[in-house]
C-alpha cells in the first residue's frame, strides 16, 4: 500500500515539474549598505503606510529612503537582540514576539513597550491581538497587560495561529492543524493530526497553506479538504520556512533551498512552477507580498531582496563569452531585426550575436563562423526587400550578409584610397540607396546593383564632409543634417547639393547650437530632435532656424550627457544617456509633456551606458532594446507607463535647527511626523527640513516631485530630492504640499504654525495697541499744548518786538542826539587844550581849565546818558580804563625824523570841524594832508605814502573800516599804521576794524593827549619794523625818539647835540652832561627820565650802542678797538661785553651778520 502512495505521489511530482519557469523577475536588494541593522529578516510585515518592518537582531523599519533601527535591548535590558519573529499588527501597533515575549510598538509614537505577556504564536483580527499558548487560546490587552482565555484543550500544545474571521481560527498544533469556532467553543475540523506544523498561511481564497516538521506541505480548503503537494520527505520542495500570495494568485514558498512558485490549477491541486528554485544558494526564512505587490524576500542570511512580476518589465542579457547561448561582446552596439523577428546584434570584438524572436541567443555570425575579416561590427541594417544585412566590418568597409545562403560577400570599394574612409559608422536609408556615413567621407549605395560612391558631387561638399563624421541623418524635406568634429553641425539640400544652414559646435565662435551633436531623429512635422554631448536634447524650429533645448534641470532628461535619440513605436522619444534612459511623452506635436526615467541604478544588475552602445526600438514585439557595456537590457514602455498601486507618500523625518525631532525627545512632537498633520514650533525654531518618502519602492529611488509651502512660496518647486529645508520661517502658519509631478492626486500635507514670541502675542500686541493709542492721545494733547503755548509765544514774542523796536527807536533817538552832542564838545575839548597849551598867565590856564572841566562833565553827563539807554537794552558796552582828564597839561605833538623832516599824518573825516580840531592838534608835530571821503583818502594814501592815517569810520561814501582793509590790502600801503574813529562804538564795530587790519580803534570824543602818544608809538614801531627789513643805512637800527611837545622836542635835541660833541671823551659823565644842559643833576635826572622813560646813564649806554651799529655796517675793516675808542670807551673789552649786553651778539658776530645779509641783498 505504502509502494502504491508511493509512485502515485511521485508521477503527480513529475507531472507537475513539466513546466519551466518562463518568467524572469529582476528583484533589488535591501542590506546593511541601506542602514539594514543585519543582512538577514525572519519576519516581515508592511503598516498601513506602506513601510516594511523586517525583523532579525533588531526591528528595522524601511520607507524606501531610509531604515530606522529599533533595539529592543535599549529599551528592555532583560532580552537579548535576537530571534524577532512573529510580526502582526493594525493601524497603530506593531506587536513581534521576543523570546516567547510579546512587544510592542507604538507607531504613532515610535515607542516600544512590553505588556508582560508570554505567547508561542500571535495574530490580529478586527483590531484584537490573539496569542496561543500551551493549550490555550486567548484575547490580550496589550495596554493593560491582560489576557482572557477564548478557548482551550488540553489535548493540544497550540503553537500557530491563523485568524480566518472574527469567530474561527486555524490553530497549528503539535499534532495537527485544528479549525476552531470561539462563538461555540468547539473544533470544527482537524487535519494531519501526526504532524507537527511549523508554518501555516492563508490565501486569499480562504485555504490554508502549511508545512510540517516532517518535510510535509499541503493546502486544506475552507471546508476542511485537504491537498498534500510535498510528501513528508520533502522529495520536491526541501524544508518550508514560509508561504506568501502575490497579486495574480501565485503562491510563492520559501524554502531551506531557495524560492518556488506554486500556481492553482483549475481542478484545485497545486503546481510547482519550474523546476529549479530561485536563489538556491540561500535560506529563505520570511516573506510578504505588499499592497503594490511587490515580493519582500528574507533570507536567513543575507540581503533582503524585492521585485516586481508585474511593474518589473526589463529583460536583461549579459554577456558571457564562455557560455555558446549568451551574449558575446563587451560593447552591444547597433542593432538590426528581420522580418522573421530574429535579432541581429552588433558587438565590439565578437561579431554579431543572432537572437530568435523568442530573444533566445540561437548562434553568433563571426570571422570563423563566416570568414569576417574582423569582429568589430559597427554598423548594421536589414533590406527586407532583399532579405540581406549589410554588415559594416572595422577598417573594411560595408559587407552583405546573405540570409538565404547563410554568406557573406564585400561590397567594392575600391575608388577610396583611405583606410579610414572604410570605418563606416552608420546606415542610413535614403529613397532606393543607402547613405554611408564614415569618419572620413559619406557614400551612397545603390541596393539593387550595390555599386558605391560618394553622396556629393561637389569637391568642396566632399571635403566639408570629411572630416570626423559623428552622425548623419536625412529628414522628409531632403536635407542632410551632418555632425562632425571639425565642422559642427550643417545642412545640405541634397537636390540642389548646396549647404542650407551651419550651425557650429558650441565651441566655435557664433556657434547657434550648445554643444555637439551625437544623434538626429524625428521629421519636419513632428519635430526634429538632437542628442547633444553635454547640453540635454535640442528641437530644431522650422519657422526661426533656431533650436530650443530640454535640458537635465528641465526633468525631462536623466542626464544632459545624451548618447543616442530614436522615436518608440508609440512615437515618443526614447533618449540614451549617461546616467540611464529617458522617455518623452510626445502626444503633443513637438513638445514633450512628461519624462518617465530607468535609472541605471533601477536595473536589476549593474550596467553602464557609452557613446558606442546602439539602441532599436522593434516593429514587431513593440520592445525597445539598448546596448550596454557588457549586456543588453529591453523593456515595453507601455508596461512602464502604467502606474503603481496602493502605495502612500508620507513625511519621513523632520529636523528643527539641524536637531532631529521624535516624540520621544520632543515637546513640539505628540506623536511621529508619518502620522502628524500638523506642528506647532517657538519662533527660534524656524529652520525645518523635512524628509519624505513613498512606498513605491519599485520607484522610490527615482521619482519627480513638487512642493510647495502655501503662505510663503508662490509657485510649485519641481524636486528629485527627498529633502526640503526652509530656513528662517517668519512666525505665521504655513502648510507645506508635497505631490507627485505624475501624479498630482497623490500628495501629502503638512501645517506649520511658527508661534510668534510672546512679545508679538496677542496680549502683547493689544498692550502695544492701547500703548501706542495713549502715546498717540499724549502727542495729540501734547502738539495741541506746544501750540496754544507757541501762538502765546508768539504773541508774546510780537509783543516784546513791537517793544523792541520802540526801544531801539527811543535809543536810536537818544544816541543820535548823543552824538549830535559829541560832535561839538569834541571840537570845543580839543579848542581849549590848544588855547590852555598856548597860554601864557597861569591864571588864564586856571579859568580855561574850569571851562574845560564842564565841557568834560558835560560830555560824561551825555555818555552816562547812553550807557543807560544801552543797559535797558541789555546791550551794555563796558570801557574799562576810561581816562580822567587833565585839564591843566594840554599837550602838543612834536615830532620830527632824524634829518628834522615832520613825518606825514592823513586825516580822513567828512566832518570839516573834526578835520579843523585835528589839524590844529598835530600841524606842529606832523605834516598833515585831510581828505573828506573815502576815494579821495585811498588816492592821496597812494600818492603820499603817508606815515600814519586817521579815518573816521561812518562816512557819506562809505565805511573807515573798508578804506582800511583797502590800504592793508595794497603792496604799497600794508605797512601804513591806521587808527579809526567813531561816535557810535560797539563790539561787533571793533572786531571789524581789528579784522580790517586796523592798528587802533578810539571812541570820540577822545583825549588829544592820549591820541598823540597812540599816533607817536605806531609811527616809531612802524619804522623800526620797516628800517629792519628794507635794511635803511640811515635808519637800519635807529628811530629817534618822539616828543610829545615842542619843550620835550628842544629837550631831546640840545642832549643829543651835547653827546654827539662828547662822543669820544671817555672822561664825560652825567654831571658834565648836566653842566653843559645848564641844569642840575636832579633835573636833568627828572626831565630825561619824563621825557624817554630811561635814566640819563641808559640814555647815553643806548645812544652809543646805536651809534656802535652804524660803525660796525658802515666801516667794516675799522676794527673793534676803534669803534670803541671813538664812542669814548678806554677799554674795549668792556665795551665788546656792554654791547652783547644791549644787543645779543658780540661785534664781531654782529659786523659777520650784516656782510652775510648785504651778501643776499646783492645775490
Amino acid at each position: 500500500m505504502d509502494r502504491i502512495r508511493l509512485a502515485i505521489w511521485t508521477f503527480m511530482l513529475l507531472l507537475f515539474s513539466v513546466t519551466i519557469w518562463g518568467d524572469e523577475i529582476y528583484f533589488r536588494s535591501l542590506g546593511v549598505k541601506d542602514g539594514l541593522s543585519q543582512p538577514s529578516s525572519i519576519a516581515i510585515w508592511q503598516d498601513r503606510l506602506g513601510r516594511i518592518w523586517l525583523g532579525n537582531n533588531a526591528v528595522n523599519c524601511y520607507d524606501g529612503i531610509s531604515t530606522k533601527v529599533i533595539r529592543l535591548s535599549e529599551y528592555f535590558p532583560s532580552l537579548e537582540d535576537a530571534n524577532i519573529h512573529n510580526f502582526c499588527g493594525n493601524d497603530s501597533t506593531l506587536c513581534l514576539l521576543a523570546e516567547n515575549n510579546i512587544i510592542c510598538i507604538d507607531l504613532q509614537m515610535r515607542q516600544p513597550f512590553m505588556p508582560e505577556i508570554t505567547a508561542t504564536a500571535i495574530c490580529y483580527s478586527d483590531d484584537q491581538l490573539y496569542a496561543v499558548e500551551g493549550h490555550s487560546l486567548y484575547r490580550c490587552n496589550v495596554r493593560s497587560g491582560e489576557k482572557e482565555i477564548l478557548f482551550s484543550d488540553e489535548r493540544y500544545v497550540f503553537t500557530l495561529i491563523t485568524p480566518i474571521d472574527d469567530n474561527q481560527f486555524w490553530i497549528g498544533t503539535t499534532t495537527g492543524v485544528l479549525k476552531v469556532d470561539l462563538t461555540e467553543k468547539r473544533i470544527i475540523t482537524t487535519c494531519f493530526q501526526e504532524e507537527n506544523i511549523t508554518t501555516q498561511f492563508l490565501d486569499s481564497e480562504s485555504r490554508l497553506w502549511l508545512s510540517a516538521k516532517s518535510g510535509l506541505a499541503a493546502v486544506v480548503s475552507l471546508n476542511g479538504e485537504a491537498v498534500v503537494f510535498n510528501d513528508p520527505g520533502g522529495s520536491s520542495i526541501p524544508y518550508i520556512h514560509c508561504f506568501t500570495e502575490d497579486t495574480r494568485g501565485i503562491i510563492w514558498v520559501g524554502t531551506l533551498a531557495g524560492l518556488y512558485r506554486i500556481e492553482m490549477k483549475t481542478n484545485g491541486v497545486p503546481k510547482i512552477i519550474g523546476n529549479q528554485p530561485y536563489m538556491a544558494e540561500t535560506s529563505i526564512t520570511a516573506l510578504l507580498a505588499d499592497r503594490q505587490g511587490n515580493l519582500w524576500i528574507g533570507p536567513y542570511y543575507g540581503d533582503i531582496r524585492y521585485g516586481n512580476i508585474d511593474l518589473d518589465d526589463f529583460k536583461c542579457f549579459y554577456s558571457d563569452e564562455k557560455v555558446e547561448d549568451r551574449l558575446h561582446g563587451t560593447v552591444i552596439g547597433s542593432m538590426a531585426e528581420d522580418k522573421e523577428g530574429n535579432l541581429y546584434v552588433a558587438s565590439e570584438g565578437s561579431g554579431i550575436n543572432v537572437l530568435n524572436k523568442n530573444r533566445e541567443v540561437i548562434r553568433h555570425i563571426t570571422k570563423v563562423t563566416h570568414r569576417l575579416p574582423d569582429n568589430k561590427i559597427r554598423a548594421l541594417w536589414y533590406d527586407e526587400q532583399t532579405d540581406n544585412l549589410f554588415v559594416s566590418v572595422y577598417k573594411n568597409g560595408l559587407y552583405v550578409y546573405d540570409r538565404k545562403t547563410d554568406r557573406v560577400r564585400q561590397i567594392d570599394f575600391s575608388f577610396i584610397d583611405s583606410t579610414s574612409q572604410l570605418i563606416i559608422e552608420e546606415i542610413v536609408p535614403y529613397r532606393d540607396m543607402l547613405v554611408l556615413a564614415s569618419i572620413q567621407g559619406i557614400f551612397k549605395l545603390d541596393r539593387e546593383n550595390l555599386h558605391a560612391s560618394y553622396l556629393l558631387d561637389d569637391s568642396l561638399l566632399q571635403q566639408k564632409c570629411s572630416g570626423n563624421i559623428r552622425t548623419v541623418y536625412i529628414d522628409d524635406k531632403d536635407r542632410l543634417w551632418v555632425s562632425s568634429l571639425e565642422e559642427g553641425l550643417f545642412s545640405v539640400d541634397l537636390k540642389s547639393q548646396k549647404i542650407l544652414s551651419v550651425y557650429g559646435d558650441g565651441l566655435q565662435k557664433g556657434s547657434r547650437i550648445p554643444s555637439a551633436v551625437n544623434s538626429i531623429c524625428g521629421d519636419s512635422r513632428n519635430g526634429i530632435f538632437m542628442s547633444t554631448l553635454n547640453s540635454g536634447l535640442l528641437l530644431y524650429n522650422e519657422e526661426r532656424n533656431d533650436f530650443s533645448s530640454y535640458r537635465e534641470h528641465d526633468h525631462f532628461l536623466l542626464s544632459d550627457v545624451c548618447y543616442s535619440v530614436t522615436r518608440s513605436f508609440y512615437r515618443n522619444l526614447v533618449v540614451t544617456t549617461d546616467k540611464g534612459v529617458s522617455i518623452l511623452d510626445m502626444s503633443v506635436k513637438k513638445k514633450p509633456l512628461s519624462a518617465f526615467h530607468i535609472p541605471l541604478s533601477n536595473l536589476p544588475a549593474p550596467l553602464s551606458l557609452s557613446g558606442d552602445c546602439g539602441i532599436y526600438v522593434s516593429p514587431m514585439d513593440r520592445n525597445v532594446y539598448v546596448g550596454t557595456i557588457c549586456g543588453l537590457f529591453s523593456f515595453n514602455e507601455q508596461n512602464l507607463n502604467r502606474p503603481g498601486r496602493n502605495y502612500s507618500l508620507f513625511f519621513s523625518s523632520i529636523s528643527v535647527n539641524n536637531q532631529l525631532l521624535t516624540p520621544a525627545d520632543s515637546e513640539f512632537l505628540q506623536q511621529d511626523i508619518t502620522f502628524s498633520s500638523k506642528i506647532e514650533l517657538p519662533y527660534n525654531l524656524n529652520t525645518i527640513s523635512l524628509t519624505f518618502s513613498t512606498s513605491n519602492y519599485l520607484l522610490s529611488n527615482y521619482g519627480q516631485y513638487e512642493y510647495k509651502m502655501e503662505g510663503l512660496d508662490e509657485l510649485w518647486i519641481t524636486t528629485s530630492n527627498r529633502t526640503i529645508t526652509y530656513s528662517s520661517l517668519r512666525p505665521g502658519k504655513y502648510s507645506l504640499i508635497v505631490r507627485e509631478l505624475d501624479n498630482p492626486q497623490n500628495e501629502v500635507q503638512l501645517e506649520i504654525i511658527i508661534m510668534y514670541p510672546f512679545w508679538l502675542s496677542w496680549p502683547m500686541i493689544l498692550l502695544y495697541v492701547c500703548g501706542t493709542i495713549s502715546i498717540i492721545a499724549w502727542l495729540v494733547w501734547f502738539n495741541k499744548t506746544k501750540t496754544r503755548l507757541m501762538l502765546s509765544l508768539e504773541m508774546k514774542k510780537r509783543e516784546v518786538e513791537q517793544m523792541d523796536k520802540l526801544n531801539r527807536d527811543n535809543q536810536q533817538f537818544l544816541t543820535n542826539i548823543s552824538n549830535e552832542f559829541r560832535k561839538p564838545l569834541t571840537v570845543i575839548i580839543a579848542i581849549l587844550n590848544n588855547i590852555i597849551a598856548d597860554a601864557a598867565v597861569v591864571a588864564g590856564k586856571n579859568r580855561i581849565g574850569k571851562v574845560l572841566k564842564q565841557v568834560v562833565y558835560l560830555q560824561g553827563l551825555i555818555t552816562r546818558l547812553q550807557t543807560f539807554n544801552r543797559e535797558e537794552q541789555e546791550d551794555v558796552v563796558f570801557s574799562f580804563g576810561n581816562p580822567v582828564y587833565d585839564a591843566e597839561s594840554p599837550v602838543e605833538e612834536v615830532i620830527e625824523t632824524e634829518d628834522n623832516t615832520l613825518y606825514t599824518m592823513l586825516i580822513v573825516d567828512s566832518d570839516c570841524e573834526i578835520r579843523a580840531s585835528l589839524k590844529e592838534t598835530f600841524s606842529f608835530a606832523y605834516r598833515l594832508i585831510e581828505a573828506e571821503d573815502i576815494k579821495e583818502g585811498y588816492l592821496i594814501a597812494l600818492r603820499e605814502l603817508p606815515d600814519i592815517i586817521l579815518s573816521e569810520i561812518d562816512m557819506a561814501d562809505g565805511s573807515g573800516i573798508e578804506l582800511c582793509r583797502m590800504i592793508k590790502s595794497h603792496v604799497d600801503t600794508l605797512h601804513i599804521p591806521v587808527i579809526l574813529m567813531t561816535y557810535q562804538p560797539s563790539p561787533e564795530q571793533q572786531i571789524q576794524s581789528i579784522r580790517s587790519g586796523a592798528d587802533d580803534y578810539v571812541v570820540k570824543p577822545f583825549f588829544m593827549d592820549l591820541l598823540q602818544h597812540r599816533c607817536n608809538s605806531l609811527v616809531r614801531n612802524s619804522k623800526r619794523i620797516l628800517s629792519r627789513y628794507i635794511k635803511q643805512k640811515e635808519e637800519q637800527d635807529y628811530v629817534p625818539l618822539l616828543a610829545t611837545n615842542v619843550q620835550e622836542k628842544r629837550l631831546l635835541d640840545t642832549a643829543t647835540h651835547v653827546l654827539e660833541e662828547h662822543l669820544e671823551d671817555p672822561d664825560f659823565d652825567i654831571a658834565h652832561w648836566a653842566k653843559c644842559m645848564g641844569m642840575g643833576r636832579t633835573s636833568l635826572f627828572n626831565q630825561i627820565k619824563m621825557v624817554t622813560g630811561m635814566t640819563p646813564n641808559d640814555y647815553i649806554v643806548s645812544f652809543k650802542m646805536d651809534r656802535a651799529k652804524l660803525l660796525l655796517s658802515d666801516d667794516v675793516c675799522c676794527p673793534i678797538a676803534e669803534v670803541a675808542y671813538r664812542l669814548g670807551y678806554s677799554d674795549p673789552i668792556y665795551f665788546s661785553r656792554t654791547f652783547k649786553k644791549h644787543v645779543g651778539v658780540s661785534p664781531m658776530q654782529y659786523r659777520k651778520n650784516m656782510l652775510v645779509s648785504q651778501k643776499e641783498e646783492v645775490s
